[in-house]
């Protein structure tokens, strides 16, 4: 593949992928940057922020990958069935008021999550066992799957043995063994319905941002690499292999590819330097990416590219949305010549369709004139 031409007022870029079969995939991400609060530009569209962030090549960590939660994932991935909803960012008071808990609620067209985020805390001890600690006072927190429900912990009578909470491997507060947990940093995140007292039991670890891939609730569609596949299948993908393995975001952050318009509601997600009251409301755009794919020999082929990854980041008052395509070749990428990403309008399906036909597209009588001065066809 040669070129790319990006005919949007977004980022795009291209890569290499492979289907299940073996057949190469060329896969286009276009990536567009809107502002978050008081980004209301015509018809209630989000305005279209000044700095459009790069396409990831690599996924982000805290600092250590080891043992850190992913904060954000690479935008190359070949295909989402659905569209994730990630938020990377804390959880903020209202006006700036010192408080121990916060309820924070995230809407997106279909998707609403909410569940309740305390200040820092630590297990109690006590005559009958260890309880919940009383949360300190904060007006900011940062939310992530570190400091969720989750974590490994040592056998203590047998220190070569390691259990882990597979949902989540990178919390805190898991024990099946040593109890003794006084003082000890709690979760500070947690299901409203069942906060977390016990640290016997296991809870329902709480964030917004992106799964590992490792973790149970991925590592579960990536299918069976046993002695057959590595005999057989390897280095493709195995039969068993699910496309769900490439959404980040947990089942309940998904939902079918947005059309555009859908409400956008967070609270108390959004610090008050961007909006006092902590809260933001805005819509999905309503643009539409469309994707020429224009071999070397032969006719054009133009999709559409459904809108797959919502990205927000309130606390740099933005988000981002992700459209996607690919298109599988015969032989391999060298067929194609260019790859076209474009903003969907009447006028440039128009061009889309005379690139389809072997035509020259021309915006009225006057440019077709001038064309024909000049000697073109």
């Amino acid at each position: 593949m040669d070129t790319l031409t990006n005919d949007t007022p977004f980022e795009a870029g291209w890569t290499i992928g492979f289907r299940q079969d073996g057949r190469e995939l060329i896969v286009v991400v276009v990536k567009g940057t809107f502002v978050l609060v008081d980004g209301d530009g015509r018809n209630g569209e989000p305005q279209l922020a000044g700095e459009q962030q790069s396409l990831l090549m690599a996924d982000v960590f805290g600092p250590d990958p080891a043992f850190n939660a992913p904060l954000l994932e690479n935008d190359y991935c070949p295909y989402k069935p659905e569209c994730d909803v990630l938020l990377a960012g804390a959880a903020h008071s209202p006006d700036g008021r010192r408080v121990r808990t916060l309820r924070v609620d995230l809407r997106v067209g279909s998707v609403s999550k909410s569940f309740t985020v305390t200040g820092p805390r630590r297990w109690r001890g006590g005559l009958t066992g260890p309880s919940a600690g009383e949360p300190e006072p904060m007006t900011t927190q940062a939310i992530s799957y570190d400091v969720a429900f989750g974590g490994t912990e040592i056998d203590p009578d047998r220190p070569d043995r390691v259990d882990t909470f597979l949902d989540n491997p990178v919390g805190r507060g898991f024990r099946k063994r040593n109890l003794d947990v006084a003082g000890e940093p709690m979760p500070v995140t947690e299901d409203a319905s069942n906060p977390i007292r016990d640290p016997r039991r296991q809870y329902r670890p709480m964030a917004l941002g992106p799964l590992g891939r490792s973790w149970r609730p991925r590592a579960k569609y990536a299918g069976t690499y046993d002695e057959r596949w590595a005999t057989d299948v390897a280095p493709m993908l195995p039969p068993d292999f699910d496309l769900l393995y490439f959404q980040a975001a947990p089942a309940d952050q998904r939902m079918p590819y947005p059309r555009g318009g859908e409400p956008i509601h967070l609270a108390n997600l959004v610090p008050v330097e961007v909006r006092a009251e902590a809260d933001a409301r805005s819509t999905v755009p309503r643009a539409r990416v469309g994707v020429m794919f224009v071999p070397a020999r032969g006719k054009a082929t133009c999709v559409e590219a459904p809108l797959d990854t919502i990205l927000l980041e309130p606390d740099q008052n933005r988000f981002t949305c992700s459209w996607r395509a690919s298109h599988a070749t015969v032989r391999d990428a060298f067929e194609i010549r260019e790859v076209v990403a474009y903003v969907r309008t009447p006028q440039s399906d128009a061009r889309a369709r005379a690139g389809l036909a072997g035509k020259e597209y021309f915006h009225g009588l006057g440019e077709l004139a001038r064309a024909r001065r000049q000697g073109r066809p």
